[in-house]
């Protein structure tokens, strides 16, 4: 399964639903997550002030963090020409454009919050 911002954000703030996307990580047999996300995920927790509890989530979850190359990359920048911002009504900014193309090149469900990636082909992870 791959893993978008939005859902560890809301995991670390125990938004409305976290406990859905808790639960599908610890069952998950594997996460990843995009290189790409990784560092949005790290700006948006700085801009929160929820560094230490990222870290923390990150200690304590088995995740496999993938480089933005190859078919990640051709598919991001495929994401980003289909259902990008002023383009799509997904309107996909630059982070989501990561874990949109990770899921895509390695046909995986992707773990996300809001609506966004629902406008797109991406397989949800969550029904």
């Amino acid at each position: 399964m791959i893993l978008d911002t939005s859902a560890i954000v809301a995991i670390l703030l125990e938004e409305d639903g976290y406990d859905h996307f808790d639960r599908a990580i610890m069952e998950s047999p594997r996460n990843e997550i995009s290189a790409g996300t990784m560092l949005e995920l790290h700006v948006v927790a700085t801009r929160k002030a929820i560094d230490a509890a990222l870290q923390a989530f990150v200690d304590a979850t088995p995740l496999v963090v993938v480089p933005v190359a190859g078919p990640a990359l051709e598919w991001a920048i495929h994401g980003f020409h289909t259902y990008g911002k002023s383009r799509h009504p997904a309107a996909l900014n630059l982070g989501d454009c990561f874990a949109y193309g990770l899921a895509k090149a390695l046909d995986e469900p992707l773990l996300f919050k809001g609506d966004d990636f629902s406008r797109t082909d991406v397989m949800p992870a969550l029904a």
